[in-house]
């Protein structure tokens, strides 16, 4: 098959959308698969083994909005329009798949006049992110209207989970599948660590108290995630000798580096790693955390879970989807740090439980949450969007 994809997030820009587009591209690529890829970055970095083609790409124009600096946002031109143009007429794909932002709506339209049957997946709640920095109103209203249309302009509509999915829906979207997405289980595996290696690495995240109880957080060091909850639930009641480890980097990095110490029970030295050290991470630490409100999937949740980790998240959005609460995980109340703080400290008294949510969430990834299987699920919704194009056309 001839896929066209674009992706407003792809390496080397480093979170969730960025990490589910690139897999799926490689794994596109890896089973014989035709891939164009649409993207806002310059140059792409290898993100496969050697043997594996890069795929063609076209960058597209793109700046930092004002609202949202540390993100790349791509707007309707004429420049960009003619790029689409003449690079989907020449690669003459089967399906178009476009992550879902304002120029989505440019791909619908040129999709339309080439024939060619278009699919979007909508990743992120751009509702939430805008209130997060206090959009006004009709900043909020044009984004509803944008991914109303959207949603009814292409063949088929899909989104991550089946939380995001009803919000959608009572935002007049109109949503036909949902996609799943994948976690590379040899690479996130508890065996992944030796018990020396563990020991050392333990030590230098609780400033050498290697026994203590580490929780440990993944992800982008931003406002939207609440890092503020995390920090804030190590004052909290049975808390004491937990430590925090804040691993990523982002707008908050200045402030949350300025944690870091003993004194605070904080480790944060901000930087984005790679799989194969977040995987260490994952298996050294007791327990995985996060207090984002608006994860529309959760890809650290599969991480953690598939490294043998239980973790704690609140009870919002996607991370409903992705944790069985008191079997692989524990959710806890939106923006509380006292219930997060209970939650852990529940899972600290009791290492057996610990044990048994590790082994759930490790059972539960390895049964066919893979990179390959979501890429066999996206093809599969690829070929449900031809045959809706060819009905509505029929």
């Amino acid at each position: 098959m001839k896929v066209a994809i674009y992706s407003h997030s792809f390496p080397p820009t480093v979170d969730g959308i960025a990490f589910r587009m690139s897999s799926l591209v490689r794994e596109l690529l890896r089973t014989g698969h035709e891939v164009l890829l649409f993207t806002l970055e310059q140059c792409l970095p290898a993100f496969g083994p050697p043997a594996l083609p890069m795929p063609r790409y076209v960058t597209l124009e793109s700046i930092f909005p004002a609202l949202y600096p540390e993100k790349r946002v791509a707007f309707p031109s004429m420049k960009n329009a003619f790029r689409i143009w003449g690079a989907l007429r020449a690669f003459q794909p089967d399906v178009l798949h476009c992550t879902s932002d304002s120029l989505a709506l440019t791909f619908c339209a040129i999709g339309a006049a080439l024939g060619v049957p278009v699919g979007a997946s909508m990743h992120t709640d751009l509702d939430k992110v805008l209130r997060s920095v206090h959009a006004a109103l009709p900043a909020l209203v044009i984004c509803w209207g944008i991914e109303a249309a959207i949603s009814r302009l292409v063949d088929s509509c899909a989104t991550t989970s089946v939380s995001f999915k009803e919000e959608l829906l009572q935002r007049w979207c109109r949503i036909d599948h949902v996609v799943r997405t994948g976690v590379d289980t040899a690479v996130f595996d508890p065996r992944c660590l030796g018990a020396a290696d563990r020991d050392r690495l333990r030590c230098r995240l609780t400033f050498d108290h290697p026994d203590a109880f580490l929780v440990l957080y993944v992800g982008r060091l931003s406002p939207e995630k609440s890092i503020d909850v995390l920090v804030d639930a190590l004052s909290q009641a049975g808390m004491e000798a937990v430590y925090l480890a804040l691993v990523g980097d982002g707008p908050l990095a200045g402030r949350m580096a300025a944690l870091h110490g003993a004194h605070t029970r904080v480790y944060c030295v901000p930087e984005f790693l790679p799989h194969s050290k977040l995987a260490a991470l994952y298996a050294a630490c007791d327990a995985h955390v996060s207090a984002s409100v608006f994860e529309t999937f959760g890809n650290t949740v599969l991480e953690a879970q598939a490294s043998g980790t239980p973790v704690v998240v609140p009870d919002a959005q996607g991370f409903r989807d992705t944790v069985r609460h008191g079997a692989d995980g524990f959710l806890f109340e939106p923006g509380s740090a006292r219930s997060l703080g209970l939650r852990v400290a529940k899972l600290r008294a009791d290492p057996r439980l610990r044990d048994e949510m590790g082994r759930a969430g490790r059972g539960k990834a390895l049964a066919g949450l893979t990179p390959a299987a979501v890429a066999r699920d996206y093809v599969d919704w690829y070929g449900r969007t031809i045959q809706r194009r060819i009905a509505r056309t029929t």
